[in-house]
């Protein structure tokens, strides 16, 4: 679903890391990677740039796919997007140190500032996570659902990567008891309750839709339905599996009511040390299609 994947980099052990991944990742698809480094006043001119990605291109130089490198002076946020945008890639594949909800460091800025801007899926890579530099695809990809389009809209992308990648496909649906909708107002039903196992089968026939849709397709695919918080759900679920790739669907709440409670998407973000695909909602409406024919067109040549 990819045909062209925007690796900004950073450091030379991170964008090791960020390579392995992005080279993982458009494999598949034989995408084209775009290796960008980023300068500012004070930095190294630009040959010592591009003779610094001419070696980390060398790297992947006998991979079936095209690579790419451009080097940019200006603020790392702004240009990352720039070049999205001029490029239009189709995915950027961006490296956090953050971990447990930290979001203080200059990287992380970066990457906080890019996922709340950008048009474009976005993977964030934490590397001083859990996953081994010599990872290449995940082992598990997991999607959140919660009944709402929006977490729905990726679902056609989950399971054909998971067709290519050969992952297993988790599909996640939290159950919290505690809550009371306006169909259920009364007393809070305990965990053993009859009320909250109905809530967990109407999760799992909820989630059952999906695993049978993924194995029409021969993808391995499973439901969960753990008690709980969603984003809590999905960063212990993921950190448990360990070599996971969350794909999850971004939804803008606008700056105030982010800012206050944050998104279950931010939430899952900066709540695990596992990758996160982030799908902006509609992205895949609008592309989803025509990205699967060109990918599937190239592939067959």
């Amino acid at each position: 679903m990819f045909r062209r994947v925007l690796l900004p980099l950073g450091g030379a052990t991170d964008a090791q890391h960020v390579v392995r991944w992005g080279a993982s990742l458009a494999e598949p698809f034989l995408a084209e990677l775009i290796l960008l480094r980023v300068l500012d006043s004070t930095s190294p001119d630009d040959a010592a740039a591009e003779s610094f990605l001419s070696g980390i291109a060398s790297t992947i130089s006998d991979r079936r796919f095209n690579v790419r490198t451009i080097v940019s002076r200006g603020s790392i946020s702004e240009e990352i997007l720039r070049v999205a945008k001029e490029e239009n890639v189709d995915l950027i594949v961006l490296a956090t140190k953050s971990r447990l909800g930290v979001k203080t460091s200059m990287l992380n800025s970066v990457t906080n500032s890019v996922l709340h801007t950008a048009k474009n899926p976005i993977v964030v890579l934490h590397v001083d996570g859990q996953i081994k530099p010599e990872t290449h695809l995940p082992k598990t990809v997991l999607v959140p659902l919660y009944g709402a389009k929006n977490s729905e809209s990726v679902v056609d992308f989950a399971v054909d990567f998971a067709e290519k990648s050969g992952a297993l496909l988790v599909f996640v649906k939290a159950t919290n008891p505690a809550f009371r909708g306006i169909s259920t107002w009364g007393p809070i039903p305990s965990k053993g309750s009859r009320s909250s196992l109905h809530i967990r089968d109407f999760a799992k026939e909820y989630l059952d839709r999906y695993v049978e849709k993924a194995k029409s397709k021969g993808v391995s695919a499973i439901a969960q339905t753990p008690t709980g918080s969603t984003s809590a759900c999905i960063a212990a679920l993921a950190n448990e599996l360990s070599e996971t790739l969350i794909v999850i669907s971004s939804r803008d709440l606008g700056g105030l009511k982010r800012t206050v409670i944050g998104s279950t998407t931010d939430k899952v973000v900066w709540g695990t040390s596992q990758s996160v695909l982030v799908i902006p909602y509609g992205y895949m409406d609008n592309k989803y299609d025509v990205l699967s024919q060109q990918v599937n067109a190239v592939q067959q040549q």
